[in-house]
């Protein structure tokens, strides 16, 4: 079933970006924008629109995901300036197929934005990196992408290394 439901955790924090306000557009032939869904990201990490997850609106062509980054990390009172660096985010994608269901998780933090490519019960094909028809790097929703992000060693301090500096798991000897 077609659909491309957003998820958006905030990995400064480990938690989902609860009221993010997300929108999806399509871009029209004369290259203008057309909303096709958006939201507010809720408890599970998921932007509040069934009609995307249903593929609602969604044709191959090009489309754009804009998070309103800036105005939500003032709202959670992180001090990201104004305007921030990332005030508005937007995604570009192009779609060629809208068969298979896609989802676009996003990690979002005060400095920075990445995402990638998520499948869900897609079948086996040249497309299909673990040759097996699923993305080794898809996780059942948001809350894999935050057990995944806690899993995650942090970096020790600098200091950490110094008085350690030599013994074993030890970042830098100097």
């Amino acid at each position: 079933m077609p659909g491309i439901p957003v998820h958006v955790v905030d990995v400064s924090r480990g938690t989902p970006a609860l009221g993010l306000t997300v929108e999806v557009f399509r871009i029209d032939a004369a290259g203008a924008r057309v909303r096709v869904g958006g939201g507010r990201v809720g408890h599970a990490g998921l932007v509040d629109d069934a009609g995307m997850g249903r593929g609602d609106g969604v044709a191959p062509g090009t489309h754009d995901v804009a998070l309103d980054a800036g105005a939500w990390f003032r709202a959670q009172g992180i001090d990201v300036g104004s305007p921030a660096f990332q005030e508005r985010t937007v995604y570009r994608f192009e779609l060629v197929d809208v068969a298979p269901h896609l989802h676009l998780p996003f990690k979002l933090s005060p400095r920075g934005v990445s995402t990638w490519r998520g499948t869900r019960g897609r079948t086996g094909g040249p497309s299909a990196p673990d040759g097996r028809g699923r993305d080794p790097d898809d996780r059942a929703g948001p809350s894999g992408a935050v057990a995944a992000m806690r899993a995650t060693p942090r970096p020790r301090s600098r200091s950490r290394c110094r008085a350690n500096a030599g013994s074993p798991g030890c970042c830098s000897p100097s």
